[in-house]
């Protein structure tokens, strides 16, 4: 179909097949690889489904995501590597002005990470752990923050005993 060669070329132009879900380049496009997700629920729900076998087995075989919130997450890891290659770490500011969506996703990263380590219910897994972690990802940016202030001060010279900062209250 012409949706289906629309979505190579995306593929083959930005190494995945997540197209954004408001992609402006080609909205045709994104509804269209919506619509399969949902088709695929459907099917995979026993429901009826416009999915058939082949159109699966053509959609796997280019690396299609079928899960939108792990395209989602996949999408918003891209940011974060963007971000990093620009700023040099992935502590995106809570307020980050370029792109709320990624400050947003940032912060819910922390807090799933926080319910998954007390054992609540919680989107965050051992995998996307590890995917984070190994890409210098921070889960604790408030003692980053008071390190880089001692660094600071300490590569300021500061070494007279004059430490404004409280340990007891971190």
């Amino acid at each position: 179909s012409e949706r289906f060669e629309e979505l190579v070329d995306y593929c083959n132009q930005f190494g995945n097949c997540l197209v954004p879900n408001n992609y402006p380049h080609n909205s045709a496009l994104a509804q269209w690889v919506k619509r399969q997700r949902y088709q695929m629920k459907l099917r995979q729900d026993g429901k009826r489904s416009t999915i058939t076998d082949d159109r699966a087995a053509l959609l796997d075989g280019i690396g299609f995501v079928w899960d939108s919130h792990a395209a989602v997450w996949e999408e918003r890891l891209q940011e974060l590597m963007d971000y990093k290659a620009a700023n040099g770490d992935c502590n995106v500011p809570s307020r980050y002005a370029p792109n709320k969506k990624l400050a947003i996703w940032v912060k819910r990263q922390r807090r799933q990470y926080k319910f998954y380590v007390d054992g609540t219910s919680s989107s965050m897994t051992p995998q996307r752990i590890q995917v984070l972690e190994a890409r210098g990802f921070e889960w604790d940016v408030k003692n980053v923050k008071t390190k880089q202030k001692r660094r600071r001060k300490h590569d300021d010279g500061d070494d007279n005993g004059n430490d404004n900062d409280n340990d007891d209250n971190e």
